[in-house]
């Protein structure tokens, strides 16, 4: 089934291009590629707050035992993400155009880095806590051109469209003196949302056919209902929720994928896992004019 979805998309999207190409010789309308990548500036704060519960809770443990101590390291907070994005536009009129335009962002937390240590009697132990998020976007937008001189123009843009995220997370530690890390939890998942952006830019042209951009953005995004499979091969719902730890007195606020929404008096804040790819982002590119 998942593999048949797949081939579906890929064969609307191709469908589309050829659709465009084809409205494009037909009625002389102009065509191109735009290509683009940047930076965007994210705050996904359930993300964030789960890794300072994380952090958090080994530390109240590491106090509660005597002859161990915590040794603070980088526990990050996802801030930025890489975005890479292609459009076809499809100039209708000097300062009108519509695009068809999908793309790629990414963002990851400590893939390799030892987030923090506990020192346990004569061993001391790395503890890491890697995220990955990633999204592709297929989003329909369109143009409106003012031209400054005959060498740059300005443009505003807005589209509406879907989204298809991935979340993936693991946990896990090692021995200072140790090269891997053993990973005693992970969780894979993946949503679909929708989309909404806009962007302002620039345009250098030139006469080679091959014009330049530079364009600021910001994308509306809030992305809910993550499925996925966990390491111990439970298949779920990704849920958020604070937990609390009788044993240190803690409310630890948590991602984890379940069957069934968690309820009960040690349980509080429990709802479907939201990520917010929500974000201003400032980007290059080329525009190539067919």
């Amino acid at each position: 089934m998942r593999t048949y979805k797949n081939k579906v998309k890929r064969e609307f999207i191709l469908a589309s291009i050829l659709f465009l190409c084809f409205i494009s010789k037909t009625y002389g309308f102009e065509f191109s590629l735009k290509l683009a990548g940047g930076l965007s500036f994210v705050n996904p704060a359930n993300i964030n707050h789960i890794r300072q519960g994380w952090e958090e809770l080994y530390k109240i443990d590491a106090d509660e035992h005597q002859n161990w101590s915590f040794i603070e390291g980088e526990i990050g907070s996802l801030k930025n993400s890489f975005d890479f994005e292609g459009e076809f536009v499809y100039t209708l009129h000097p300062r009108i155009a519509i695009s068809i335009g999908t793309g790629f962002i990414f963002s990851e937390l400590n893939p390799d880095k030892p987030n923090f240590s506990i020192k346990k009697n004569i061993s001391t132990y790395e503890y890491i806590y890697p995220m990955k998020v990633s999204a592709m976007p297929f989003i329909l937008s369109g143009y409106y051109f003012y031209p400054l001189n005959n060498r740059f123009k300005v443009y505003a843009k807005a589209g509406a469209g879907f989204i298809w995220a991935k979340y993936i997370d693991r946990e896990g530690k090692k021995q200072f003196d140790k090269d891997k890390y053993g990973y005693y939890s992970s969780q894979n998942t993946k949503a679909r949302g929708s989309m909404l952006s806009g962007a302002l830019g620039l345009i250098i042209e030139s006469e080679q056919g091959i014009n330049f951009f530079i364009e600021s953005s910001f994308r509306k995004t809030n992305i809910s209902n993550f499925t996925g499979e966990n390491k111990s091969g439970l298949i779920g719902t990704l849920y958020f929720f604070d937990e609390f730890n009788s044993d240190l007195e803690f409310w630890q606020p948590k991602f984890q994928i379940l069957t069934q929404e968690p309820a009960g008096d040690s349980f509080r804040a429990v709802k479907k896992a939201e990520i917010d790819l929500s974000g201003f982002s400032v980007k290059l590119g080329i525009i190539i004019n067919f």
